[in-house]
């Protein structure tokens, strides 16, 4: 789950740099990035949870 989280935390730092050189605005390219980064991790929270199939 670590692993999972820190590759998205580099994908979207990245995401959140271009949005910035792009010329968005701060507050906005944060705001897009950690929602991104929060579906991710949920979908990945999900996944580690499901009770396996007997």
């Amino acid at each position: 789950m670590v692993t999972e989280k820190t590759t998205a935390a580099a994908v979207e730092t990245f995401a959140l740099s271009v949005a910035l050189m792009s010329g968005k605005a701060p507050l906005a390219a944060l705001e897009s990035t950690v929602k991104s980064y929060r579906k991710k991790v949920a979908a990945n929270r999900r996944r580690l949870t499901r009770r396996p199939k007997k």
